[in-house]
């Protein structure tokens, strides 16, 4: 599961076969809670390539159950985040983030 910023990456991530959550630019108490009582054991984190989506992800690592391992798809210099990402690009690397 991936989890981005904004809908239209979620939408973007789901076009793509991924199935994808949005935090809709904050995350919730909630959003968190239900995340923690998932089956998830991994998560990829793909939150816009900027400062604030860095802190982001560090923040959701702290809050998510110790169970659950918490990865990061960094976005590529040049595009701003997986809406931005062609199929091709995309693919290349989430297959090497599944990988590891």
């Amino acid at each position: 599961c991936i989890i981005t910023e904004g809908p239209f990456d979620m939408l973007t991530g789901w076009t793509y076969g991924v199935p994808t959550i949005a935090t809709l630019g904050t995350i919730s108490d909630y959003q968190i809670e239900q995340i923690n009582k998932s089956c998830l054991d991994i998560i990829y984190t793909m939150f816009d390539n900027d400062e604030a989506g860095k802190r982001f992800t560090e923040k959701l690592k702290r809050r998510i159950a110790k169970r659950i391992i918490v990865e990061t798809i960094e976005i590529p210099k040049g595009f701003k985040d997986l809406n931005d990402l062609d199929y091709n690009t995309f693919e290349k690397l989430y297959n090497n983030a599944i990988k590891n």
